[in-house]
């Protein structure tokens, strides 16, 4: 292979990246258009392409390549954070469950003190009738009540990872019915608008052995076009989720977003 062949290969960024950020819902989404890729470790290889070609049937190697490989693995997440989403359901409702039983324990300990509590002392050499006091169960509370908030922060940071997923499908069937397209951009954003280039060579506008990202493009009517990264992140579970706050009785809220059309 000639060095000038060698020379004319640069790598594209697509597919899913981890963010040691912690956005949520909405948050999650602008995030995605920001970054470029840029702060994100990529969970998908960057792919390798030869810019010895048109500009155009570059950028037609690059859609047909993002649009299946990212429906590809938006099916693969959905199945993997749908079972981990129906495992913390059931870890959220045995832990309530064992709450609840808690609660009623402590009520029974309270009307057994207030009912009991005359200040008689057994006979002599009998065994203690002491009720259990509801200080007793105050530590076992506790320790559901932090399962219960942990597990609560795990199913929202895994409905907001759902919804990013549901964002990057999205764009990846926009890609294969034409309603947006593909430019690349460099490290810094800007995009290289190969749209725009008519026939010229791939090679006179890319960098060699260069790293770009791929941007979806989508026409709006009324204003700008959207330029959104196929660099989709999903935050990083950390091991202090659910730790600074505790969320109220119930589901945490979450606030969806949509990717605009």
């Amino acid at each position: 292979m000639s060095s000038s062949t060698q020379a004319s290969f640069f790598w594209v960024k697509y597919g899913f990246g981890t963010c040691c950020a912690s956005y949520a819902g909405k948050e999650m989404l602008q995030a995605n258009k920001r970054c470029h890729g840029t702060c994100a470790d990529n969970i998908t290889p960057p792919k390798m392409y030869n810019a010895n070609v048109s500009c155009a049937i570059l950028r037609s190697f690059v859609k047909n390549t993002c649009a299946k490989d990212i429906e590809d693995l938006c099916k693969q997440k959905n199945i993997q954070l749908g079972i981990e989403l129906d495992a913390l359901n059931k870890i959220i409702q045995a832990a309530q469950a064992r709450s609840a039983a808690s609660a009623l324990a402590t009520g029974r300990s309270v009307t057994s003190v207030k009912a009991g509590g005359t200040g008689s002392r057994p006979p002599s050499g009998a065994a203690s009738s002491r009720p259990i006091t509801p200080t007793m169960h105050t530590g076992a509370n506790d320790s559901v009540d932090d399962e219960i908030a942990e597990a609560i922060a795990k199913k929202t940071a895994t409905e907001n990872q759902l919804e990013v997923v549901a964002a990057a499908s999205k764009l990846a069937k926009e890609l294969v019915a034409g309603t947006a397209v593909v430019d690349l951009a460099d490290d810094h954003g800007a995009r290289l608008r190969l749209d725009e280039t008519g026939d010229a060579r791939a090679s006179t506008i890319l960098k060699s052995r260069a790293h770009y990202t791929a941007m979806a493009v989508i026409v709006d009517d009324k204003g700008p076009p959207h330029v959104l990264p196929l660099v989709f992140k999903l935050q990083k579970p950390s091991p202090t989720d659910g730790s600074d706050s505790r969320p109220s009785s119930g589901a945490a809220k979450f606030t969806g977003a949509t990717v605009p059309t």
